[in-house]
């Protein structure tokens, strides 16, 4: 759904090189190497997939490669729910914004094999004093105002590496006998 949500966007046009493959279909991740490490960015990624292909998406992943970084850029339910009535170009074309997620934790109960180790929120992050005038303020009052503050998951860093996941499951079994 991405491809055809980027296509209503942006047309046509010679500028932009659309990916080969939708990321829903089979085949294309075995054409990367998975002994070398990935950096894996889904910014905005996650509000154009349904949860369950989303979620899929992110195992298929993380048992394709050795270890890895997710970068995610994240959204709570009702920010997402603002989007369709708030954004023009969602409303517009009538994209399907998927639902948002409130915990950044999330994500690790999605797929056990990630962990986050980072949240950046872009309502505190130094691009802000980079934004318009009308941004600056919002953001303002948004960290102002901690229900507001809480819609802002910004962007996640999430960790996995087959190493470690090897050694957290020989841990987390039964202890051995004391000698």
């Amino acid at each position: 759904m991405p491809l055809a949500v980027r296509a209503q966007l942006y047309g046509e046009t010679d500028r932009i090189d659309p990916p080969a493959v939708s990321l829903d279909e089979d085949g294309w991740l075995e054409a990367l190497p998975a002994a070398r490490p990935g950096v894996v960015v889904m910014d905005g990624l996650y509000l154009g997939m349904t949860k369950p292909t989303f979620v899929r998406l992110l195992r298929r992943i993380t048992a394709h490669f050795e270890r890895s970084e997710v970068f995610l850029l994240g959204s709570s339910k009702l920010s997402s729910r603002m989007m369709r009535t708030v954004v023009p170009a969602i409303k517009t074309i009538g994209a399907p914004v998927n639902e948002g997620f409130d915990d950044p934790r999330d994500v690790e109960r999605w797929n056990p094999d990630l962990r986050l180790v980072e949240q950046q929120r872009i309502i505190s992050s130094p691009e802000v004093a980079k934004m318009p005038r009308g941004e600056r303020i919002r953001c303002r009052i948004m960290r102002a105002i901690p229900g507001m503050a809480r819609m802002d998951k910004g962007m996640l860093r999430s960790r996995f590496c087959r190493f470690l996941r090897a050694s957290t499951r020989r841990r987390s079994g039964p202890k051995p006998a004391p000698r």
